[in-house]
C-alpha cells in the first residue's frame, strides 16, 4: 500500500486524470482529495475522515420530555388545537426549549418517536350523506 501511494503521488496530475478517464471509476475529486490529504498528513490521510454532521439541537432528555407532550392531547398543554400539527409542534418546541426546527425536521423528529403523519379522509362538496347512509345501510344485505 506504501508503495502504491508513493506511486500515486509521484505521477502528476495530468497523468492522474488521463489515468482516471480511461480505466478508473474515481471522480477527479475523489483522487485530488487523497492526493491533498496523503501530501498533507502522509500515509494517515489515505482515508477520508467521517464526519459526523451537526450535534442535535435537543437533548435526550429534552426528546423525551417532547415525545410525552406529543402523546397527550394539546388541549392538556393549554392550547387550543384538538390534534398536534407540525407547525403546533414547532411552536412548542420553541416555546418550552427554545430551538427552533424547520418543519422537514418536525417531521423527522416525530417519525423518530414511531409518529406518523395522519390526514382526514375527503369528503366531495356535493355529496348526499342520506343516499350514502342507505348504500351503506343495503351493501351489508
Amino acid at each position: 500500500m506504501i508503495h502504491n501511494l508513493s506511486l500515486i503521488y509521484s505521477l502528476t496530475l495530468r497523468r492522474i486524470l488521463s489515468f482516471n478517464m480511461t480505466q478508473s471509476s474515481w471522480a477527479i475529486r475523489t483522487i485530488s482529495d487523497t492526493l491533498r490529504r496523503f501530501e498533507f498528513k502522509g500515509l494517515e490521510g489515505r482515508y477520508a475522515v467521517k464526519q459526523n454532521g451537526q450535534p442535535p439541537k435537543l437533548s435526550c432528555r429534552q426528546k423525551i420530555q417532547l415525545k410525552k407532550i406529543v402523546e397527550s392531547s394539546p388541549q392538556k398543554q393549554d392550547l387550543p388545537f384538538v390534534t398536534w400539527t407540525s407547525k403546533l409542534v414547532q411552536y412548542v418546541i420553541k416555546k418550552k426549549f427554545g430551538v427552533m426546527y424547520v418543519l422537514r425536521q418536525i417531521y423527522n423528529l416525530m417519525n423518530s418517536f414511531g409518529f406518523s403523519i395522519q390526514r382526514p379522509r375527503p369528503e366531495h362538496l356535493r355529496a348526499n350523506k342520506e343516499l350514502q347512509s342507505k348504500f351503506k345501510k343495503n351493501s351489508n344485505e
